[in-house]
């Protein structure tokens, strides 16, 4: 009886401590900002919205940026080209907001991918270095091969 007494204390000792300790991560969780997002009707609507508007080939992760709606993955971004506003650089970081408050994993999944060429409708991150694309649904529009 005594050892059964033991492990039975063991068990329930374990759960209490699995819930405590659950409480504790719980607590600590990221918050985000659950937002409406704007639906464009085509990419004359989605240029009206962006600070700049670009071209050029997405390249690899480079970390997280927070965003109001929750992190997004940053991405190096080569510009081809300026189609719309002021931008000097040639290589700029780049993310798409992400959707955290419909799913998690969050949706859609990130629409910048390594190696696509695209069109970037993008607004400044007054916050960061970085530039978001419109919503985590529009902005990003690929090229075909002829450009």
């Amino acid at each position: 009886m005594i050892p059964l007494r033991f492990v039975g204390f063991g068990l329930a000792g374990l759960l209490v401590i699995g819930v405590a300790a659950g409480a504790v991560a719980g607590s600590v969780t990221r918050t985000q900002t659950c937002v409406s997002w704007v639906s464009y009707a085509d990419e004359a609507a989605m240029a009206k919205d962006s600070d700049v508007v670009v071209e050029g080939v997405v390249g690899a992760v480079t970390g997280k940026v927070d965003l109001l709606g929750g992190p997004g993955d940053g991405h190096v971004f080569e510009v081809s080209a300026v189609r719309q506003g002021v931008l000097d650089a040639t290589t700029i970081t780049v993310v798409s907001p992400r959707d955290w408050c419909t799913a998690n994993p969050p949706q859609p999944a990130d629409p910048l991918r390594e190696g696509d060429r695209v069109v970037l409708y993008l607004r400044d991150l007054p916050t960061s270095d970085a530039w978001s694309t419109l919503t985590p649904f529009q902005g990003v529009i690929p090229l075909d091969s002829s450009g």
